[in-house]
């Protein structure tokens, strides 16, 4: 049986964190004891400071992204849905060949990244725990960023 409350949990958290940075409500979105895995069960993070402090990054890095949640299978307290992020990189962050391409072409400047993610959700509808089936490696190497994870 779908959870649609569950759904709108997921929805609210990307529209009111990670669009609008509203880092002030994260303690009635995110669980205290929220987990984040990569795909392998490497913790990538943990806590609400931590998942505040990756908001705040990656504000900082692309500021007025966008992100939306589409959602295709959600059942109990688990949700598994597909994050899709639209940001403009700022000019100055580009190496300088694509400086001037981007200026002929701004296109060049907006990336699109879409990640998918298994999360489950508390008692109280809070997000517990998630696996992002993303390659961060990947994402932070394109875009010139470091993980911390080195």
């Amino acid at each position: 049986m779908r959870n649609t409350a569950g759904e709108a949990a997921i929805r609210r958290t990307i529209d009111v964190l990670w669009t609008r940075g509203e880092v002030n409500r994260c303690t009635e979105l995110i669980h205290p004891e929220y987990r984040l895995y990569d795909p392998w069960g490497r913790p990538l993070g943990r806590g609400i400071d931590w998942y505040i402090n990756s908001i705040n990054a990656w504000r900082a890095l692309f500021p007025g992204g966008t992100s939306t949640a589409i959602i295709p299978v959600s059942s109990g307290c688990n949700v598994s849905w597909h994050w899709n992020a639209t940001v403009l990189v700022p000019r100055e962050a580009l190496q300088p060949p694509l400086r001037e391409m981007s200026d002929e072409i701004p296109e060049l400047r907006v990336l699109r990244f879409q990640w998918f993610m298994f999360t489950t959700l508390s008692a109280d509808g809070r997000i517990i725990e998630e696996v992002s089936m993303s390659d961060r490696g990947e994402l932070h190497q394109q875009i010139g960023t470091s993980t911390g994870d080195e």
